[in-house]
């Protein structure tokens, strides 16, 4: 396992999920999750893939949900992806959404990096 840093300082981040098709400005679903510990999936020379392990958003009513974005602990957005065959129609019912959170950071002493 291992943690993201920003000035050598870690980083814990969340994920929301968003409710719109504009990326730009995107609304948010009011749930968010805390990824704290992150896998090394590739090295390479000056940057590593990672990933969290799967996160489970669920729902109890009707949600539209286009894509994810992620947030450092002040709720600055630190990254934003559309979902592939976006929106996803959570029914009146409820339902889950699942994914696997992936980043590819640079391997830097100093500023964004990843040390496992």
């Amino acid at each position: 396992y291992g943690m993201i840093f920003l000035n050598h300082k870690p980083v814990c981040l969340k994920a929301k999920l968003f409710k719109n098709n504009d990326i730009l400005n995107p609304r948010f679903i009011d749930a968010a999750i805390n990824l704290d510990s992150w896998d090394v999936i590739e090295k390479e020379d000056f940057e590593v893939k990672i990933q969290h392990r799967q996160i489970t958003f669920k729902f109890e009513d009707n949600q539209e949900v286009y894509g994810y974005a992620l947030f450092d602990h002040e709720d600055r957005m630190f990254f934003i992806e559309k979902f592939k065959g976006a929106p996803f129609i959570i029914p009146e019912t409820g339902g889950i959404i699942s994914m696997t959170p992936k980043l590819n950071l640079p391997r830097l002493p100093q500023g964004l990096c990843f040390q496992a």
